[in-house]
């Protein structure tokens, strides 16, 4: 088994990402009750009951979704492992790949936000921040780790690679 040289394990926790979501989910929470338990109608034009409790399950499947998923990535002598649980895992042997550095990135304009993303360089996979490590492999294709790590990361880097 390898020796891990460098792990990072991400997940997402912006404010702006679950303050809406856990808003969501209380009022969704107080809809069902108001219609549910005490049997007065959620609204002006208030949903089915089994419409309000479908729309609250897809809110509460998201918020579990979203607080499982993570990026973890290692970096060995031998290769870069990307684990995008539970959507994605690949694995990169240095040999594979003709550079690598750390950069910044711009996640919207570049690859459309954070996450398992697809950019018109190739896919990106990242969690938060706007430094990545951007690989390019001997066949032309490029991808990005995101990191909040970028010294260290790099230090790893050049000590793999001798570059």
């Amino acid at each position: 088994m390898s020796v891990i040289l460098f792990q990072e394990k991400q997940f997402f926790r912006q404010w702006y990402l679950w303050i809406p979501m856990v808003a969501t989910a209380l009022l969704f929470s107080w809809g069902m009750f108001q219609q549910l338990v005490l049997g007065k109608p959620w609204g002006d034009h208030p949903m089915s009951d089994l419409g309000l409790v479908l729309g609250s399950l897809f809110v509460y499947a998201t918020i579990g979704f979203l607080g499982i998923v993570h990026l973890n990535t290692e970096i060995t002598q031998e290769e870069v492992r990307i684990v995008f649980f539970p959507l994605s895992r690949r694995t990169i042997r240095w040999d594979e790949i003709a550079a690598a550095h750390v950069r910044k990135y711009n996640p919207m304009l570049e690859f459309g936000g954070w996450g398992l993303r697809f950019g018109k360089d190739g896919p990106a996979y990242n969690v938060s921040g706007r430094l990545g490590l951007e690989l390019e492999l001997h066949d032309g294709r490029k991808l990005l780790i995101g990191t909040n790590k970028p010294e260290e990361l790099e230090a790893v880097v050049k000590k793999v690679t001798g570059k």
